[in-house]
């Protein structure tokens, strides 16, 4: 649901699996689909003035959690152990990759421009309220801290496996793997190997 939104003055990139259901819940926030910052920067509605945000996630737990999601709703995957769904990735990883499975970076890039928060899926709940803040600074509109919930952010869409589970999913050679095809997302969002 990236979106560059008018009347709230910002320009949400929205990186799958990094808290976008959240996100859709906030009526300030709206929008459909996963455009990149570059995409929505090319279009003629894009004002370099908004207040520019975005998430990201760790990608050992990003690509778990796209794993459940993928194994769900994608007949490609449907079959695949978390083994094989690895496998698959970097299989595809220079070819037609699944919007879930692209590295976030590829989504934050842009020459054009910057982004001005980058917050961080595991600290969702201490970095919502800076996001609220920035916007009612820019557009002056102090009702928004006064809507109900509208400082309260939640993980809406949460399988029955906590970061610490999925972690569970990964041996030894499959968190290589994954850090071999995502090494720029950790290193760009300063994540650990």
């Amino acid at each position: 649901m990236s979106i560059i939104n008018h009347k709230y003055k910002h320009v949400f990139v929205h990186v799958p699996k990094t808290a976008g259901t959240s996100m859709e819940k906030m009526h300030f926030v709206g929008g459909s689909g996963h455009e990149s910052f570059q995409e929505l920067v090319a279009k003629s509605d894009f004002n370099p003035t908004y207040f520019k945000w975005a998430f990201v996630r760790n990608p050992y737990t990003r690509i778990a959690s796209a794993f459940f999601y993928l194994r769900n709703n994608r007949r490609i995957f449907r079959n695949l152990n978390f083994h094989d769904f690895v496998y698959k990735i970097e299989e595809l990883i220079d070819g037609d990759l699944n919007v879930h499975i692209i590295p976030q970076y590829e989504f934050l890039k842009c020459n054009k421009s910057i982004m001005d928060f980058i917050g961080k899926y595991e600290n969702l709940i201490c970095h919502w309220p800076h996001i609220i803040v920035r916007i009612v600074e820019i557009t002056n509109d102090k009702k928004l801290l006064r809507t109900p919930n509208s400082h309260i952010i939640s993980r809406n869409n949460v399988t029955l496996f906590k970061p610490n589970d999925y972690m569970g999913l990964y041996t030894n050679e499959l968190k290589n793997k994954i850090y071999k095809i995502y090494e720029k997302d950790f290193d760009i969002f300063k994540y650990q190997q």
